[in-house]
């Protein structure tokens, strides 16, 4: 017995330096929440002892909590017979503002009936204030990016030039982040409109800054030099760009550019209705879906539909393999595409987001071949139905409930132009 006795002493002593050397403060309450006892630490961290705090305060443990559900929590804690930490500031007794982070524990006897309640708390002051500070930057940074978006959304066509131009069309535009990588351009020339479906390397702010970069490049060639040949446009534009760059291929170099295609759409004399479309397609190709028989011919050339359903036929205009941008092998001229339209032909122009992006049971990408059968499904609805259940589509993609994480974030700028015949 006097060893034991002796044991429990000791252990009692070691506990005591704990409590009262240690620069956490400890609060004891007995079972109705009434505060019995608090160490140094926790008179440190408040600048009150033991009877001026309770003076202040109040003697139960709600009435001395900063935290306004401190009775909610004592409900979870003895309801559940476990620990809960919460934070929360309080005013030190030098009018100083400290936060803690509290970690309230009910004690139970061996038979199960609750004893006391401790709560530990510990300073986090530093912390709180370090987070603040990152905020403050972090809106500072955000305020910077949206002022650099209204920028961006600047030099993109306004909604009422596109459907003044592209009067049965559409736009679905969705940036991963604030700025985009990928934006869209256009412009009318005399007999005909061009625009642009633009992918440029990166997303966020580094593709924001090439966008601008590459449509700066496009309003030079076609609106200064007078170049509406989308094949040259690319050629010019491209040179430009390597010349902005400073591009030589050397080893490391950044290979900055766009994946892009570029459509130009005639009418027949003072028709409305657009008879040929010219484009180049730089790495994203081109989709035309037509519901007759008759062929799709590209400069002399019958293509072969790579898609036919419900006596629909998707025609497409593959893309040449290279950017409009260097390319450590040759740079090649763009492929010029000539093409005679037909009234309700629907012309697609898109950057790779759309396919790419995780999602479904799988939480695997959504794939070229997806997308293309979901357009044919479109055919038939209007234009503005069309747009509204391509982004359904994707949402429901990414949330899908039966993928592995549950929601998949949107990982590229997603960008898709439809214009109808």
């Amino acid at each position: 017995q006097n060893i034991e006795i002796t044991r429990q002493k000791e252990e009692l002593a070691k506990l005591s330096i704990v409590a009262e050397k240690t620069d956490s403060g400890v609060m004891i309450a007995d079972k109705d929440g009434v505060v019995e006892w608090i160490n140094t630490g926790f008179v440190r961290l408040t600048g009150y002892n033991f009877e001026e705090f309770r003076e202040k305060f109040g003697k139960t443990l709600v009435e001395v909590s900063s935290h306004t559900g401190m009775d909610q929590i004592l409900k979870f804690v003895l309801r559940k017979k476990r620990s809960f930490s919460y934070d929360s500031s309080h005013i030190k007794k030098d009018g100083e503002e400290r936060w803690t982070s509290a970690t309230i524990t009910p004690v139970f006897t061996e038979e199960g009936a609750l004893s006391k309640i401790v709560t530990v708390y510990s300073d986090i002051t530093a912390v709180k204030q370090a987070e603040a500070a990152l905020e403050e930057k972090n809106e500072d940074i955000t305020d910077s990016i949206r002022y650099a978006e209204r920028i961006q959304a600047a030099i993109m066509p306004k909604d009422e030039e596109f459907n003044r131009l592209l009067p049965d069309a559409f736009i679905l535009f969705k940036p991963k982040d604030i700025v985009s990588g990928d934006f869209y351009w256009m412009v009318e020339k005399e007999d005909r409109v061009l625009f642009c479906t633009a992918d440029c390397t990166g997303h966020g702010v580094p593709g924001a800054f090439m966008s601008m970069i590459n449509s700066s490049l496009l309003n030079e060639v076609v609106n200064e030099n007078g170049i509406t040949q989308p094949n040259e446009v690319f050629y010019e534009v491209r040179k430009g760009l390597v010349k902005a760059m400073k591009q030589k291929g050397e080893l490391g170099e950044q290979k900055d550019g766009m994946d892009a295609s570029l459509c130009a759409l005639f009418r027949n004399g003072k028709g409305k209705q657009w008879t040929q479309l010219e484009c180049a397609v730089a790495n994203n190709p081109v989709l035309i879906i037509r519901k007759s028989k008759e062929p799709v011919v590209d400069n002399g050339t019958v293509l072969e539909p790579i898609l036919e359903m419900n006596s629909l036929y998707m025609y497409e205009i593959k893309a040449d393999r290279q950017p409009v941008g260097y390319k450590t092998e040759e740079m090649t001229p763009y492929t010029h595409h000539s093409v005679n339209l037909l009234k309700e032909d629907l012309i697609y122009t898109f950057s790779d987001g759309y396919q790419d992006q995780f999602g479904g049971p799988k939480g695997k990408k959504f794939m070229i071949k997806r997308q293309k059968e979901l357009l044919m499904d479109l055919y038939d609805k209007p234009m503005s139905e069309q747009r509204a259940i391509l982004d359904k589509t994707l949402e429901e993609w990414m949330a899908h409930p039966d993928q592995p994480d549950g929601y998949s974030e949107q990982i590229d700028d997603i960008l898709l132009i439809a214009v109808k015949v």
